[in-house]
């Protein structure tokens, strides 16, 4: 008995391969599509993004958002201050991606309701900051005062003020303690004269 080859006879466990097309250049087309570079805002814009931008500031400094905000609290220095750089990070407001220093200075001209201090780089309300100190476990309120530091000066850095100083202050413990010691040889001999008298007699 004859065996007929059929046209689409194929063996078990086969299967047609098709040439597929090559779509890269198609896909890379689309992905430099994905990303537009963004257009530069309008001088309306950009002052529209500069009120909501000081709003949103100032809510964190709210009577509202401290009443339940004791994160905020905690970081309050004793005069009320707390630093830019921690509240410039809070997801609502570093969503803007507005430059650091140009809010800062946005915030002195527009803001009524804040105080800033450019030196130290923090911010307070004006009014009232010092019921919302929190207290800090030594009898206190707020945490110790944010001060900036130079760049150019490093902790614990030797210089000749210091050096004199301490060398001042051990030369003054050393003369304190040779004053102690002589006494207290002093007294030893005395005691033991005493003793060597009451011997002889």
């Amino acid at each position: 008995m004859g065996f007929e080859k059929k046209r689409n006879w194929r063996l078990p466990g086969k299967k047609n391969k098709k040439k597929k097309k090559n779509n890269n250049n198609k896909g890379r087309k689309q992905r430099k599509n994905m990303y537009p570079q963004p257009t530069p805002l309008s001088p309306a814009e950009l002052e529209q993004l500069k009120v909501a931008l000081v709003c949103q500031v100032e809510y964190f400094f709210s009577d509202d958002e401290l009443c339940r905000n004791t994160f905020l609290r905690k970081h309050m220095d004793c005069e009320g201050f707390a630093p830019a750089a921690m509240i410039f990070n809070f997801p609502s407001i570093a969503a803007y991606c507005f430059h650091y220093y140009d809010l800062l200075t946005t915030l002195s001209e527009k803001s009524s309701f804040l105080e800033i201090d450019q030196v130290n780089e923090t911010l307070r309300r004006r009014d009232d900051y010092r019921k919302w100190l929190h207290p800090n476990g030594e009898g206190g309120f707020g945490c110790p005062r944010w001060i900036m530091q130079a760049e150019d000066a490093t902790p614990n850095e030797p210089n000749d003020e210091n050096i004199m100083a301490t060398t001042d202050k051990l030369a003054a413990d050393a003369a304190a303690a040779d004053d102690v010691s002589s006494s207290g040889s002093n007294g030893t001999k005395d005691t033991e004269s005493c003793t060597d008298s009451e011997n002889l007699e």
